[in-house]
C-alpha cells in the first residue's frame, strides 16, 4: 500500500469545503501563480480569476467522483493548471497576431516533476505515446532521467555509455527539445494539454 502525499489533505479540503485549510492552501499556493501571471502579461486580477477557475475545476472534477492522488506538492499541481489556463487565455487574446504561445516551454520538461503535475490519464497516455515515438536512445535517456531511482547524471552517463555527465546532460536537453517539438506539432496536443 502506497503512502499518501503530505499535501493530499488539500484535495480533501476542496472536496469538503474546509475553509480553514482552504485559507492556508490559498496563502501557500496563490503567490507563485500571481507572480508568474504578472510576469507574463497579466495583472493581479487576472491571477485571481485564473486561480479561482483552477480551484473550481479541481472541485468540479472531485464532485464528479474523480480521484486525485498527489505525487507532488499541491502548489505544483495547482500552478500547472493555472499556467495552462493563463496560456490558453493569452492565446485567445493574441490569436491572429502571428504569435503562438503554444511554445514547447508550456510544459516544463526540464525536471522530473513534470509528470506529477499531470492529473488526466488521457494526457499521460498522450505523453507516453510521444515518448515512445522518440528514438530508442532518447527514450531510454529520458526514462532514466525521470525514473524513481533519482540517478545522477554521472550514473546515467555510465548506463548509457556516454563519455561524461556533461555529454549526458547535453543529450538530455536535446532529447527534451525533440520531445517538446513532437508534442506541440501534434494536432491533438490542444486536446490533451
Amino acid at each position: 500500500m502506497s503512502t499518501q502525499h503530505p499535501d493530499q489533505h488539500y484535495i480533501e479540503a476542496i472536496r469538503t469545503g474546509d475553509t480553514a485549510v482552504l485559507r492556508r492552501l490559498i496563502a501557500e499556493s496563490y503567490p507563485p501563480v500571481e507572480r508568474w501571471i504578472c510576469q507574463n502579461s497579466g495583472a493581479p486580477a487576472d491571477a485571481e480569476d485564473v486561480f479561482g477557475d483552477a480551484l473550481e475545476a479541481v472541485f468540479r472534477k472531485l464532485s464528479q467522483g474523480a480521484t486525485i492522488e498527489l505525487t507532488a506538492r499541491f502548489s505544483t499541481y495547482i500552478f500547472s493548471i493555472c499556467k495552462k489556463q493563463w496560456l490558453k487565455r493569452l492565446n485567445k487574446k493574441k490569436s491572429g497576431g502571428g504569435v503562438s504561445l503554444h511554445a514547447p516551454e508550456v510544459l516544463s520538461l526540464e525536471t522530473d516533476e513534470w509528470m506529477t503535475a499531470l492529473h488526466d490519464s488521457e494526457t499521460m497516455n498522450f505523453l507516453r505515446k510521444k515518448l515512445g515515438q522518440l528514438a530508442e536512445s532518447c527514450r531510454q535517456l529520458l526514462e532514466l532521467c525521470w525514473s524513481d531511482e533519482r540517478l545522477s547524471m554521472e550514473d546515467i552517463a555510465v548506463r548509457m555509455g556516454f563519455a561524461s555527465a556533461g555529454y549526458a546532460s547535453k543529450r538530455k536537453h536535446q532529447c527534451i527539445q525533440i520531445l517538446k517539438k513532437s508534442i506541440w506539432e501534434d494536432p491533438l496536443a490542444d486536446q490533451y494539454l
